[in-house]
């Protein structure tokens, strides 16, 4: 501003000559900023591509080298950094280019200012402008000039800057549909764990035309066990999903001791909570920390040493070199899938949930892992006195429930016990009739062949598809 001001000063008639390059300059810049905060924006999202192919590569590096795949992941690696490479090399070629337009631009008008000068120096022999004035304003316009090109690359720098920032930006904008803050703070204490839904309706944003759960309606008192059986893609893990308050219900309600969840702190809510996954989640740190993750209160030792002999886990945790401070590594990645979910329910002890949710805890194991998990799971549900709500895969791991509830394509075909399912005759005795005979037909064959009966039951998802095979339909 000051050497504008003193050119001016100076002579404003070269101060005008010089500020013609203005315009286009300005121009030039403006919409290669268009043009480059397109193109800067596909460069980071081919290096996001990129990076989010090297971690699937390196976190299932046993599943590529399984498949012999190293080149094709390879080859996804570099056919990103090759996108973000190409798109480089062409914001790179204009850049130059607006660059090398702006800085001859710059040099035709310092000879244009020189020609000009040297006129009116001549011309008029000193009187309007010496050759010290001349000498001067080529000074000033220098500093002036200076500080326009400088300008220009700060405006190189942003325009890369804000397309690295949305991103970022919009990650920081992003909101949870449930505000974990708001609503009324509740402790373990005073929840009881009586569960209510009263006429739940669910749709899914990314599928806002499926009607996923069609008003259910469900009682489940404190202390007691509800068992959610029915085909995979009925809907029984978006229920668990919205009793734990990961999403809103689109209509009904969910009531907790009589009260409205939506008046409450989803985050104080999950306090009283415990979950057994399918997949358990593990961090990369020592057992005894992924053990008191979330716990929100103090805890000794031999709370945990208790809570895993309850789990079954204490034996395996002991023939680790370094015991309950041995580190699972990323992901749980030094443990077996049994062992993981051991630690999940040594979790739950641990934690003494008001209401414990299990998503298939035993599902992806084997027969001897699910035999020693089923156990873990029973002397759980019979120490805590919690409000179990259970997605089963297997009949037998449902039979003592309170309740079963049969889903199928977001409703509830049938509930009861299991002695008051079988008697009605409905869905649930059908499936616990297949089972039975598939149960015997195993042992004769085993006879005939003189090999021990497979200890693997039937899953429910089995079981339906073969119901339904025989021309009965559920729901009907």
């Amino acid at each position: 501003v000051g050497g504008m001001f003193m050119a001016f000063h100076t002579s404003w008639k070269l101060s005008i000559l010089a500020l013609t390059i203005v315009p286009p300059i300005t121009y030039s810049y403006r919409a290669y900023a268009k043009w480059a905060r397109k193109i800067t924006r596909s460069i980071y999202c081919a290096y996001g591509e990129a990076n989010s192919t090297a971690t699937d590569a390196i976190s299932n590096i046993r599943t590529v080298r399984g498949f012999s795949t190293e080149e094709h992941e390879a080859f996804r690696y570099s056919d990103s950094i090759n996108t973000a490479l190409g798109h480089g090399v062409r914001n790179a070629y204009v850049g130059a280019s607006v660059t090398a337009f702006s800085t001859y631009l710059n040099l035709g008008t310092a000879v244009l200012i020189l020609w000009y000068g040297g006129q009116l120096v001549c011309d008029e022999k000193g009187e309007v402008m010496s050759i010290g004035s001349l000498i001067t304003f080529q000074l000033y316009w220098n500093m002036m000039n200076n500080a326009f090109i400088a300008l220009g690359n700060v405006f190189n720098d942003l325009i890369r800057s804000s397309s690295a920032a949305e991103r970022v930006f919009s990650l920081i904008d992003a909101r949870p549909d449930v505000n974990p803050d708001d609503g009324e703070e509740v402790t373990r204490d005073c929840v009881k764990g009586h569960l209510q839904l009263r006429g739940i309706q669910f749709r899914y944003r990314s599928r806002p035309e499926t009607l996923v759960l069609k008003g259910i309606d469900m009682d489940m008192p404190p202390g007691t066990t509800t068992a959610l059986v029915g085909k995979s893609g009925g809907g029984k893990s978006t229920l668990v999903h919205l009793l734990m308050r990961f999403y809103e219900p689109t209509g009904g309600e969910i009531r907790l001791d009589g009260r409205s969840m939506t008046t409450l702190s989803s985050k104080s809510v999950r306090r009283c909570c415990g979950f057994v996954a399918q997949d358990t989640q593990l961090f990369s740190s020592t057992i005894v920390e992924n053990l008191a993750y979330g716990i929100g209160r103090d805890y000794t030792r031999d709370e945990v040493v208790e809570a895993c002999r309850a789990a079954n886990a204490h034996e395996f945790i002991l023939e680790m070199e370094e015991g309950y401070d041995t580190r699972v590594g990323e992901k749980g990645i030094m443990l077996s899938g049994g062992q993981k979910q051991r630690l999940a329910i040594a979790r739950c002890f641990l934690r003494k949930p008001r209401m414990l949710f299990l998503d298939e805890a035993t599902s992806a194991l084997d027969a001897e892992n699910e035999a020693i998990v089923q156990g873990a799971l029973e002397t759980l549900l019979s120490e805590l006195n919690s409000t179990v709500v259970l997605i089963a895969h297997r009949l037998s791991t449902v039979i003592n429930a309170t309740q079963i509830c049969v889903v199928h394509k977001g409703t509830i075909v049938e509930r009861g016990s299991h002695d008051e399912l079988v008697t009605t005759g409905g869905v649930y005795a059908q499936l616990v009739s297949r089972q039975l005979s598939r149960d015997a037909s195993a042992v004769m064959d085993s006879k005939k062949e003189k090999t021990k009966p497979s200890s693997k039951a039937t899953e429910i998802d089995d079981l339906i598809e073969e119901m339904e095979q025989a021309g009965g339909k559920l729901g009907e």
